[in-house]
């Protein structure tokens, strides 16, 4: 379980997405994470891993976590984010249509969310298993952060707990709700990116080229990913994304 996810760790978190947009090569399963390039990212945060091993890791990777994680008599073809449910499926469990976290697993499950956040595994975890028991899901309402299956745990927290270390403005969920906020609406945005265009850029590494990309921009790209995304779901005609900001 930690090979595993420190793996999901390095592909989701050290990667930059700028190089998976840029992979100009025909479709593969890995999205164009060579084994290079996985072993100098997988290194920066993993140096007790000697290379032969981190290299049987990438191997462990095409070989099985990017094929579908249970058996099924429709073929399916390996898929990149697979690997996220070979870790969920052993993490989580769903009780009464809502995820939590196997008790014994909290401490990896907190470990590897606190970087990438919940949302990349409950949300692929419950619609795999949505889509193997052919159920519609018309509800997505569940904890922010998800309660543990430890039931003499449970039955203290449902007395109450009170905290009174609070920190102002600081105890919301600011960073959802403002990316909820862009992901819906970009437009008239730009002055607001161009006060924080100094401290949100970074530097993009392709195989092209190197270059700053600015926060806009990387915001507008997500925008975009979404925009398509959500098309391909309703099934709708998808129409030319216009910003008249850019």
């Amino acid at each position: 379980m930690d090979n595993i996810r420190a793996v999901i760790d390095t592909l989701f978190s050290q990667i930059n997405s700028a190089e998976i947009l840029h992979h100009k090569k025909d479709w593969d399963a890995t999205l164009g994470v060579t084994e290079d390039m996985f072993c100098s990212k997988f290194m920066i945060e993993n140096k007790c891993y000697t290379i032969d091993q981190v290299r049987e890791l990438y191997y462990l990777l095409r070989s099985d976590w990017i094929s579908f994680p249970t058996e099924c008599l429709e073929y399916r073809q390996p898929d990149f984010f697979y690997v996220l449910l070979h870790f969920s499926q052993k993490v989580l469990i769903e009780k009464d249509f809502q995820p939590c976290c196997r008790f014994q697993e909290l401490l990896r499950w907190r470990m590897l969310t606190y970087k990438l956040g919940e949302d990349l595994f409950t949300t692929s975890y419950l619609a795999f298993n949505n889509f193997n028991a052919n159920i519609k899901r018309d509800s997505f309402f569940w904890p922010v952060v998800l309660m543990q299956d430890n039931p003499s745990i449970a039955h203290i927290l449902r007395k109450g707990v009170c905290d009174l270390h609070f920190h102002l403005r600081g105890s919301s969920l600011n960073y959802e709700l403002n990316w909820l906020s862009l992901m819906n609406d970009m437009s008239g945005r730009q002055a607001e990116f161009e006060k924080l265009k100094k401290c949100l850029s970074h530097k993009t590494i392709t195989t092209d080229n190197e270059k700053w990309e600015t926060a806009h921009l990387t915001t507008i790209k997500a925008y975009a990913i979404r925009y398509y995304l959500f098309m391909r779901i309703t099934n709708k005609k998808r129409r030319k994304l216009f910003f008249r900001y850019c």
